[in-house]
């Protein structure tokens, strides 16, 4: 080689240009982890993917405002939603990473240095110094309730995650893996420095983990027609205790690795206990739900009847629920018997064996005695009541208060022992349709020919309300806006507020004028209503009429549990109450939320 060729080879290598990179993440209600993910490598990447599968928190915005191209897609699975969002990727390589991981410093020159090998590789340099590597595996060190984990199997957990684009893909549903499409050429280089991995911040997201990925692998089995013995069981649970506490060294990670070594034999327990559970539903076809509590509660539990009968049409579904909201009931298309349940009764009249299995949707200890009292051969619920711990076959564990997971979306947990698979998005919303039955003379009288808008002040002390004299003022806009305005209540809250209201404006008092039937149905005849977090409030959603929910921002009465579910449902959070305990919002913060009026309906 001349000196002339020599001196080409080595600029042509200086001036290799680097391969661009693009960063690719899945999430859904991460907005307490994407902008460390994101912070870790906007400063050197070339690009931010970030695929949020319709999260009701600020996780979109927080990835946007970080410079990330953010799309919305309907969760398909790992799997299938990974691919989706490489395939949106600009980059000539792909590094993927999940919600919850930072690239740690020296990882992070690890990459560079290996994209600009293959760069001097793609230009066939003199600064090409190794064999073309498709991808790179990295090690993850994973962060247990603030320690890491050095041991117990969980380092150096080796990961595929940095690819050359449109080489691979993601396949299989639970710890799904990276395949090549020629894997006999897929050289891979290891990489130094660590995927800091913060799954874990507390002891109820590894146990919520442990139920998420414990029904995947369990339906999986499932659907194969996999079974495994309680002999077999015993020994695969002890088994995973002496693997991650003996022979994967959890005792050298201290009390850590105690804890997960019996965490770890718990998850192998869980996911054998779910499969056995699903065999035992397989055949169950008469179903008895129960929610005997408020009626916002009520309609929340609704999509459990509908995911039965999306699984299993030919089921029949008893609703059990107190007289004061079988008329909501009466309205889903999903039920097709209603049992009433009144204060100090004991037993169904059913005979036993009526009913296959049951829901305590509502962990009323009475109304599962009365179950039990008529064989249900299996009852699902919460096991976390003194009451229901020892007396569910079923049970689940998993909190509700704070765990961010709306109440339909716990409804539909209590199922998924069965194999029932939960309802998301558009299919959650058909769940919570409600039929409103046609109005009657009064209602008729009330509506005056004019598609009104409705305010309901009260809750019933379900919720943080908001204050009276706010109410009464946004009526008043309302009807300066042209809207016939009904203010809609029970007799008792009639009382607490009436004289808050000025009637003499235009208001029209309905208070104590309708059965809850008739309160549907005009409902069904309205624009709007306006309500905090109440039983209204979530029969106009299910209807389908534009409604605003008011709540608070915080746990445990926050719009993550509590908001309506429905096609024109929107609500707003109060990041604050004020001295009495009510929402600190404004007229004027109610009134932007619910945009720019159109002139009255009329019918």
């Amino acid at each position: 080689m001349t000196e002339s060729s020599a001196q080409t080879n080595l600029l042509e290598g200086l001036l290799a240009p680097v391969p661009t990179l693009s960063v690719v993440v899945i999430t859904h209600n991460e907005d307490h982890n994407i902008a460390a993910c994101l912070e870790s490598v906007f400063a050197w990447a070339d690009d931010l993917v970030v695929v949020d599968s319709h999260s009701t928190d600020r996780t979109a915005a927080i990835a946007e405002s970080l410079g990330a191209r953010v799309f919305q897609r309907k969760w398909a699975g790992y799997s299938a939603t990974k691919n989706w969002a490489n395939e949106q990727a600009k980059g000539e390589w792909i590094l993927s990473l999940d919600a919850d991981e930072v690239v740690s410093e020296t990882l992070q020159h690890s990459i560079l240095e290996f994209l600009k090998t293959a760069g001097d590789n793609a230009a066939g340099s003199a600064g090409a110094t190794r064999a073309i590597s498709m991808g790179a595996e990295m090690n993850r060190l994973t962060q247990y309730c603030g320690v890491w984990v050095w041991h117990s199997g969980w380092y150096p957990d080796r990961k595929v995650r940095l690819w050359k684009k449109n080489t691979a893909m993601w396949r299989g549903e639970l710890h799904e893996t990276l395949v090549f499409d020629e894997p006999r050429h897929a050289n891979l280089t290891r990489l130094h420095g660590n995927i800091l991995h913060f799954s874990y911040p507390s002891a109820e997201t590894h146990y919520a983990q442990i139920e998420k990925f414990g029904r995947i692998w369990a339906l999986g089995k499932f659907r194969k027609g996999k079974q495994v013995g309680r002999a077999k069981g015993a020994l695969k649970v002890g088994a995973q205790w002496a693997k991650t506490y003996l022979v994967k060294g959890g005792f050298r990670d201290g009390r850590t690795g105690w804890v997960i070594a019996r965490r770890s034999a718990f998850a192998t327990a869980r996911k054998l206990q779910i499969l056995r559970g699903l065999g035992r539903a397989k055949a169950a076809k008469r179903f008895i739900i129960c929610r005997t509590d408020a009626i916002g509660d009520v309609v929340l539990s609704l999509p459990i009847a509908a995911a039965i009968k999306a699984d299993r049409p030919d089921a029949h579904v008893a609703f059990c629920v107190r007289a004061y909201a079988a008329a909501v009931v009466a309205c889903s298309p999903f039920v097709d018997e209603i049992l009433i349940w009144d204060p100090g009764q004991e037993n169904f009249s059913q005979e036993p064996g009526a009913f296959d299995a049951g829901v305590l949707a509502f962990p009323d200890s009475a109304v599962l005695k009365a179950l039990r009292a008529i064989k249900v051969g299996r009852i699902a619920g919460t096991g976390r009541r003194l009451h229901t711990v020892a007396r569910l076959n079923d049970p689940v564990w998993s909190g509700r208060k704070f765990s961010g997971l709306h109440e339909a979306e716990h409804g539909l947990k209590l199922l998924e022992r069965w194999g029932i698979p939960p309802l998301e998005g558009d299919q959650l919303d058909a769940a919570t349709r409600l039929n409103a039955p046609p109005p009657s003379a009064a209602v008729e009288l009330l509506l005056d020919g004019k598609t009104p808008v409705l305010i309901h002040p009260g809750s019933a002390g379900s919720a943080g309300n908001w204050p009276v004299e706010k109410f009464a003022e946004l009526g008043r806009t309302l009807v300066e806006h042209g809207h016939r305005v009904l203010v809609t209540g029970t007799e008792d809250e009639g009382v607490e507020f009436r004289d808050a209201f000025p009637w003499s404006t235009g208001l029209v008092d309905t208070t104590g004028q309708l059965r809850l039937e008739e309160l549907i149905a005009l409902i069904g005849q309205s624009e709007l209503l306006v309500a905090s977090s109440t039983g209204p409030l979530h029969i106009a959603a299910g209807i389908g009429i534009r409604c605003l929910g008011l709540y608070q921002a915080q746990a445990p009465m926050w719009p993550a549990r509590w908001a309506p579910i429905g096609p024109k449902a929107s609500w707003i959070a109060a990041d604050s109450l004020d001295a009495n305990g009510h929402l600190d919002l404004s007229v004027q913060e109610v009134t932007e939320a619910l945009g720019a009026f159109n002139q009255p309906a009329s019918r």
